[in-house]
């Protein structure tokens, strides 16, 4: 069985970290996120609208990488309202039922 470092939500639709390796994903995605906000934006974002865009482009760019890194490593992607016993999809006997 493979080690996903993202499994499934219960209800909706995503991922939550299933690891240490997903977690630090997130800490990881969190850290440079506010690192390039306050390093970079924090006091030229108001004098000129060019750094908001800017910002909210890198921004986007972060978030696409870590959709791209969560459907890599994690579970597929599906919509869920919660786990049901006769669930042939997901194999994991340690999901609450």
């Amino acid at each position: 069985m493979t080690r996903y470092w993202f499994k499934r939500k219960l209800f909706g639709w995503g991922w939550q970290p299933a690891t240490w390796e997903g977690w630090l994903v997130i800490i990881g995605f969190i850290a440079i996120l506010f690192a390039n906000f306050f390093f970079r934006y924090a006091d030229v974002i108001d004098l000129d609208e060019r750094y908001a865009y800017r910002f909210v482009a890198e921004t986007c760019g972060l978030i696409v990488l870590l959709i791209l890194i969560c459907l890599r490593t994690g579970e597929k992607p599906r919509w869920q309202w919660g786990k049901h016993i006769e669930d042939e999809q997901d194999q994991d006997p340690t999901a609450p039922r």
